[in-house]
């Protein structure tokens, strides 16, 4: 199933959206499309949970603009499709500052719709990875896995720690350790689990991940090796 998200304060505009979604789903014989509509950006943004796939974002909107809507949005998820939607083509240079796919020019036609749509849609099926939904001061964040360098626990939290910023989670690290054993991550102790292809180096008893270095448990460290030496082998994560 893909989630779609129609952003437009023009109802007329969102119809025509909504009727070129039902008419591909059916020509390409695609998977279950579920859409949903707002006719507001502030309400939109103020209400986003990172559940869409693809987001139809009309720029020109009173309130809250498309744009802004979009920056906003880049600050909880940054792997959702973004499709401007715009009267003007001028505005589209705007999508490379929130890392827009592309954008539609009204009146949209059918044929530029499903060539952006199968655009989308191939987008969608490589960003198919593990995420958690970890909750934060400005509402609900999808946090990729193969994004988080490693994970370990503060007393009662868990600790996502990415490149850019250090997620915190009242949970126990045993039930996420399941889900990051899947994906790409090593059991260093009981507290910590490290990101195989985030690893910079490793020593008889630890992990380097660039200037940081985290211990490797004696009970664990036959383990780990053996799945950083594959990992050396192979050259890629699964």
């Amino acid at each position: 199933m893909v989630r779609v998200a129609i952003v437009e304060d023009n109802k007329r505009d969102a119809d025509i959206l909504i009727r070129y979604i039902k008419r591909f789903t059916e020509q390409k014989n695609y998977d279950e499309i579920v859409v949903d509509y707002y006719d507001n950006g502030f309400q939109f943004i103020a209400d986003y949970k990172a559940v869409y796939d693809i987001i139809f974002l009309d720029i020109e909107m009173p309130q809250m603009d498309g744009l802004n809507v979009a920056r906003r949005l880049r600050e909880v998820d940054q792997n959702v499709c973004i499709l401007f939607v715009t009267n003007l083509g001028k505005y589209a240079i705007y999508g490379y500052e929130v890392d827009a796919l592309d954008f539609l020019v009204k009146p949209v036609t059918y044929f530029n719709f499903s060539e952006k749509m199968k655009k989308a849609l191939s987008k969608c099926e490589s960003n198919k990875t593990a995420y958690l939904l970890v909750p934060t001061d400005n509402g609900v964040t999808k946090l990729m896995l193969k994004n988080i360098l490693y994970v370990d626990k503060n007393f009662h939290d868990i600790i996502y720690h990415t490149a850019e910023f250090d997620y915190c989670e009242r949970k126990n690290l045993k039930e996420v350790e399941e889900l990051f054993l899947k994906n790409n991550f090593v059991k260093l102790n009981r507290g910590c689990l490290v990101n195989i292809c985030a690893v910079s180096k490793f020593t008889r008893d630890c992990i380097i991940l660039g200037d940081k270095t985290l211990p490797v448990s004696r009970a664990m460290k036959k383990e780990c090796f053996v799945a950083l030496i594959r990992f050396m082998r192979e050259g890629e994560c699964r």
